[in-house]
């Protein structure tokens, strides 16, 4: 078969593209976090200037009230009006930063909630479940160069997931918060009010790391420290404590709270009090995250931890260990750290094998019986009917690859990743399995098999570069 085309399909870009819009590096330092970062720089020029101005008007006006001579008090009242003229402009040109910001970080909101949007409940998780794999397929391959791509794509994955995350309790019947409650039956105000709430909490969960405190922290004094290394005790736990004060700050006064624009005074408090009611509901949502426990703030940390196993940034990254990161959430909330109920409700929706995830697995002849084979898929499906059945994508049919595969979901007892899978396939002779990877390489132009003759797992980055291979989430 020809893989002839290299590159992005429109979906891919797509989501490439709102990737960028978050977290890259642009010529004009327009995503969301080079517009904090940019903040962040100018803060302290930004408030002496302001002080400076404010100053000015204070001291014009005590010149001009203690001014005794009728000629210099015009004087001085024209000083006083041209420093207030300054200030009210200086002012007027950081809200409209700071409108432009906050309206950007909406806009972003509702392209994710757009990119959602589906006919019914099965399309919509498909479609979440197509920007995730996506998310997890599309990076570099290259270690250093996945590291700084997982790190922007993560905003994006962390988003989506509390959003359903939050969807799901609320169909459980698990969320019990009185703010998210008032407004679950009204669905222009629930997305008002606290999707977009959410998925910017979760957007800028991690800002406050692109303050210059922090940026020193995770480059070091000479900048020439790797940022993804594993820090010291002490470095950690100031880059804990500055980023999450710098996220609050960016929050409250880089964004804020949009402005009324109407004529109503009646209208103008009643907005007022949604935008102020808005923000604090973010505010608690990243207060809370730092201790969830059995609260709120499991609705950003369970998908935090989640998303930095799934998009690691770690420099001893393992993908074999994708599939465990629920061992990991397991394990905090053992501690009482994190919710049960919560990471219960969460696995439902994930299954134990991420989006993307290559699967090696033992497929069945005509008669049901297990194939003295295996071959390859892509988990594509979210909601599996078992957390070990992970809904797949067919990709390889008797040891070629191929682009027209049906859907499959690979129960554990013909999934290679558990090792008594594995050793059904052990009776097969040497040179068979070393037949059947040979087999399988040279069915493409990529490399994507494991060394082991019995692989637990695949990697597909390989074979998602090409264009034709990446519309896994197809209708059928």
């Amino acid at each position: 078969m020809g893989y002839d085309a290299i590159g992005e399909s429109s979906s891919v870009k797509r989501i490439h593209d709102l990737v960028k819009r978050i977290n890259s590096q642009t010529r004009t330092k327009s995503s969301l976090y080079e517009q904090a970062a940019t903040y962040f720089a100018q803060l302290e020029h930004t408030d002496s200037t302001l002080e400076t101005l404010k100053q000015n008007v204070a001291d014009a006006q005590v010149q001009a009230d203690s001014s005794q001579d009728k000629k210099r008090t015009q004087q001085l009242n024209k000083i006083l009006e041209l420093a207030k003229i300054k200030l009210s402009d200086f002012e007027a040109k950081l809200q409209a930063e700071r409108l432009m910001r906050k309206e950007q970080v909406t806009d972003v909101c509702l392209t994710i909630l757009e990119y959602c949007q589906g006919k019914n409940k099965a399309d919509r998780q498909r479609k979440l479940a197509k920007i995730l794999g996506t998310l997890v397929l599309a990076g570099p391959d290259t270690p250093k160069l996945a590291r700084t791509y997982n790190q922007r794509a993560q905003h994006l994955y962390h988003a989506l997931l509390s959003h359903q995350l939050l969807n799901q309790l609320i169909e459980d019947n698990l969320m019990n918060n009185q703010y998210i409650k008032q407004h679950a039956d009204t669905p222009e105000l629930f997305q008002d009010q606290v999707i977009i709430p959410l998925l910017t909490a979760a957007l800028m969960q991690h800002v406050g790391n692109y303050h210059p405190d922090a940026q020193r922290i995770l480059h070091g004094d000479d900048n020439e420290q790797d940022p993804f290394r594993v820090l010291e005790q002490q470095e950690r736990l100031d880059l804990l404590k500055c980023n999450y004060q710098q996220t609050i700050n960016y929050l409250n006064h880089g964004l804020g709270v949009a402005n009324y624009t109407g004529l109503s005074r009646e209208e103008e408090q009643q907005f007022n009090q949604v935008e102020h009611d808005k923000l604090a509901f973010i505010n608690t949502l990243i207060k809370k995250a730092l201790s969830p426990k059995q609260g709120l703030g499991n609705l950003l940390k369970v998908p935090q931890i989640y998303t930095s196993v799934v998009l690691s940034t770690k420099l001893n990254f393992n993908y074999e260990f994708l599939p465990r990161a629920f061992v990991l959430l397991n394990k905090s909330a053992e501690g009482g750290g994190l919710s049960k109920a919560v990471i219960n409700c969460f696995l439902k929706i994930m299954g134990n094998f991420p989006q993307g995830f290559g699967v090696t697995y033992i497929p069945k002849g005509n008669d049901g019986e297990d194939l003295q084979t295996y071959e390859y898929a892509i988990v594509n499906g979210l909601y599996p009917t078992h957390p070990e059945y992970p809904r797949c994508r067919i990709v390889s049919r008797k040891l070629v690859f191929f682009t027209s595969g049906s859907n499959l979901t690979i129960e554990r007892v013909n999934n290679l990743y558990y090792p008594p899978t594995k050793r059904k396939l052990e009776t097969i002779s040497k040179e068979r399995l070393e037949a059947i990877l040979s087999q399988l390489r040279g069915s493409s132009k990529f490399d994507s098999a494991e060394q082991d003759r019995i692989p637990s797992y695949w990697k597909p980055h390989d074979f998602f570069i090409y264009t034709r291979n990446q519309n896994l989430w197809n209708i059928i």
